[in-house]
C-alpha cells in the first residue's frame, strides 16, 4: 500500500484493530536518483522530531524528471508538497527554482513556529545538490 493511502488523520490509519504493520519497503535510489531524509529535534537520537522531511528525485541530463517531497511535523499528518514538486519538476535543480519553492500555510496550529526551518530543507539543503548527494556526477 502506498504511504499516501495509509494515514487517514492524526494518529489514524487504515489498519483494523487486529492488524499491524509487519514490514516497510523503501527502494534504494537507482541511477540518476537521490533520496534524503532530514530530522530536526533537540537530541540526535531517541527523540521525537519536531520536523522531518523526505525528498526523492530522479533527474536526467541535469533536469528533474520526477520529485517527491514530504514534510512531517507541520500538520496533523505528513504532507506531500505537491506545489513545490510541480515548480521543481522539469527544471535544473541548480537554476534556483528549489530555493524559491515554499510550503503553503495551513495545518497544525503550532506549525507557524516551525515555518522558519522549512526554507532551508530542500533537495539542495546545506549546499548539497542532488547530483552530489548520491554521486550522480
Amino acid at each position: 500500500m502506498p504511504i499516501g493511502q495509509f494515514y487517514t488523520g492524526y494518529r489514524q490509519t487504515v489498519l483494523a484493530p487486529d492488524e499491524l504493520v509487519t514490514g516497510v519497503s523503501i527502494p534504494l535510489p537507482g541511477p540518476g536518483e537521490a533520496f534524503r531524509l532530514y530530522k530536526v529535534s533537540r537530541r540526535k537520537d531517541l527523540d521525537i522530531s519536531s520536523f522531518g522531511a523526505a525528498i526523492w528525485l530522479r533527474q536526467t541530463n541535469g533536469v528533474v524528471d520526477d520529485i517527491r517531497i514530504a514534510y512531517g511535523g507541520v500538520a496533523p499528518m505528513v504532507l506531500r508538497m505537491t506545489d513545490p514538486e510541480a515548480v521543481i519538476r522539469g527544471h535544473d535543480p541548480h537554476a534556483g527554482k528549489i530555493r524559491r519553492s515554499r510550503p503553503r500555510r495551513g495545518g497544525a496550529g503550532h506549525a507557524h513556529h516551525r515555518r522558519p526551518r522549512l526554507g532551508g530543507v530542500s533537495p539542495n539543503a546545506g549546499g548539497e545538490y542532488p547530483d552530489q548527494v548520491s554521486g550522480m556526477r
